[in-house]
């Protein structure tokens, strides 16, 4: 006689909707049960006093550190400016990185941009190595490395060399830039997600803002002391990606389909503004440079400048999921190559050598600007495209990462097991 086997537990989703429990038929109680709580990834490993709102903090302050670097060596106070000479033969001392080392503005130029050339290499690097090492292990070595190779830009004596601590400085912040934003997202509440990427989004203006107040007032003394402070202000962030308990990236959860369609038709409806606030902070920032007043340059430029960047969470958020959950770092490293290698790298040197042609800042300024009106057709035109959420994929077979910590739903069917 065949011996009656034991009934085999069901696997129980950890994101699933739950019943209504007996005896609930009223309207609110249904509408109550749509939307399941999601616990974060974050909260079910509880790694040492961690809170979602407080790994959102510390990665915007780290961004806010990235930001106000790039500012600070734009500045006045640090980037300075050249060695002048008069017909008569009388020369005046440059000053900052221009006068110390006697660049022209298309050297000048390259300075600027050299840190995007080992971002761009070591963004998709880094993406690709979360499949087999801790990504918050990654963050920790990236964020070492930018805090040596800035400190290393203090120390430079030449074009070459400050050059090359520039180019590190970017390997540094490329762990950074393609992780962080999946961290956030994983961690957000569903409904604050774009709130969230916005609010670490916007660290990109606010340093870039401040790096040139900061530049101006550190500079003023010695430039390469803002790079030293800059390095002693990133330290800790570096020390706490080793010693603290390391968080993992999410692989594939089972989310209510309904969080995700209003996150994505929220942010689908954004893009029907998104060709429109480019459009209109074009205009600000083009009518801005026609000003000689410096009041009226400042305020309306400053409204330009908040309706470009309100573009920063939607895209940011739409680039997250439009791949499978494995994919969103090398998503997010993809995106940044994207932007740099079409923007930031050319546009530095190419600009220093337009103003080597005109000797004319507003009309070098006035022809950059020109180019947002055509990034506000390009907006408009992607409004018509296909758009399809893969944040919920579970195609893909997920694997494993050493010292990662189990999910909730790997825990719950443990525990239904037993």
């Amino acid at each position: 006689m065949e011996e009656e086997k034991p009934p085999q537990p069901q696997p129980v989703e950890w994101y699933s909707t739950p019943k209504p429990p007996p005896g609930a038929g009223s309207m609110e109680a249904e509408k109550s049960m749509d939307v399941a709580p999601i616990p974060s990834p974050l909260s079910a490993s509880k790694p040492s006093w961690f809170s979602p709102i407080r790994l959102l903090v510390i990665f915007c302050v780290i961004n806010l550190i990235n930001y106000v670097d790039r500012g600070a060596i734009a500045s006045n106070g640090v980037n300075g400016s050249r060695k002048t000479c008069s017909k008569n033969g009388q020369c005046s001392q440059g000053t900052g990185i221009q006068g110390d080392f006697d660049l022209n503005n298309f050297k000048d130029g390259v300075v600027s941009s050299a840190f995007m050339v080992g971002l761009l290499v070591a963004s998709p690097i880094f993406a690709s190595l979360t499949k087999r090492v801790n990504p918050f292990r990654l963050i920790g070595v990236g964020l070492s490395v930018w805090t040596i190779a800035t400190a290393g830009c203090g120390f430079s004596q030449d074009f070459w060399s400050i050059a090359i601590f520039r180019m590190l400085v970017g390997v540094g912040e490329a762990s950074f830039i393609s992780l962080a934003a999946p961290f956030i997202d994983d961690n957000a509440p569903p409904a604050k997600k774009t709130l969230w990427l916005g609010a670490f989004y916007m660290c990109i203006p606010t340093g870039i803002a401040l790096g040139y107040v900061y530049g101006g007032v550190v500079g003023s003394y010695k430039w390469r002391l803002a790079f030293w402070v800059e390095a002693i202000l990133m330290l800790p962030f570096a020390i706490l990606g080793f010693v603290m308990k390391p968080l993992q990236l999410k692989v594939s959860l089972n989310l209510n389909p309904h969080v995700m369609w209003v996150s994505l038709t929220k942010s689908l409806s954004l893009m029907q503004l998104l060709s429109v606030a480019t459009l209109f902070g074009a205009i600000f920032c083009f009518v801005a440079f026609c000003f000689k007043s410096l009041i009226a340059y400042v305020i309306i430029f400053a409204i330009g400048e908040l309706l470009i960047f309100a573009t920063q969470a939607p895209v940011n958020f739409v680039c997250l999921h439009c791949v499978t959950p494995s994919l969103r770092p090398l998503s997010m490293a993809m995106s940044t190559v994207s932007i740099h290698i079409f923007g930031d790298v050319p546009s530095a040197p190419l600009v220093g050598l337009l103003q080597d042609h005109l000797n004319n800042w507003r009309k070098t300024a006035l022809i950059l600007t020109s180019i947002l009106f055509l990034a506000a057709v390009i907006w408009f035109a992607g409004i018509f495209l296909q758009s399809v959420d893969s944040f919920d994929d579970e195609s893909e077979n997920p694997g494993t990462i050493e010292n990662s910590s189990p999910t909730p739903s790997q825990e719950r069917k443990k525990t239904e097991t037993a």
